[in-house]
């Protein structure tokens, strides 16, 4: 199992999605298990490693970002990502837990799939698409397909043991 202790996912999910709901007058949102907004950029979010889920085939993070407004109607929860390394090296998926149950244990969401490379300092993922499973957590704003923002993986020396 590949050592992942002092990596992170950086990612702005969609940061024009980002910026609509902190712009509603009622929006709402919180970070936690380890996840937090970054004070330079508030539409990055910063979702620590988990070493003990994370496979040889899968870099896992813990953290919750919950995002709501309009009086409840809008409500996303994207925790716990994990991207499931393909199998050809360079296309993954991003799922996230089953949004609508608190503790995790429903199936995992695939959320985007993602183009990763190798970097010096970890993995950049590029042309994130939004799955046809993903359509729904977003209310079907966004079609299956649409970009998604690319996203980092920064790590210190420790998650340089996965190989892609």
């Amino acid at each position: 199992m590949p050592e992942t202790s002092g990596a992170e996912l950086r990612w702005s999910i969609r940061a024009s999605f980002l910026r609509y709901v902190a712009a509603l007058p009622d929006a709402r949102a919180s970070v936690s298990d380890g996840a937090r907004l970054t004070r330079d950029d508030p539409q990055l979010v910063v979702y620590p490693a988990d070493p003990d889920a994370t496979t040889d085939s899968t870099l896992a993070f813990r953290g919750d970002l919950r995002l709501s407004g309009h009086g409840g109607l809008l409500f996303v929860r994207l925790a716990g990502p994990r991207i499931e390394l393909g199998i050809d090296g360079g296309t993954a998926v991003l799922s996230v837990e089953d949004p609508t149950s608190e503790d995790g244990t429903g199936p995992r969401l695939p959320l985007v799939t993602v183009t990763l490379t190798r970097t010096e300092d970890g993995w950049s993922g590029s042309d994130a698409a939004l799955t046809a499973d993903g359509v729904a957590l977003f209310n079907h704003v966004y079609p299956a397909g649409a970009p998604f923002d690319p996203l980092e993986i920064v790590t210190t020396a420790t998650a340089a043991h996965v190989v892609l």
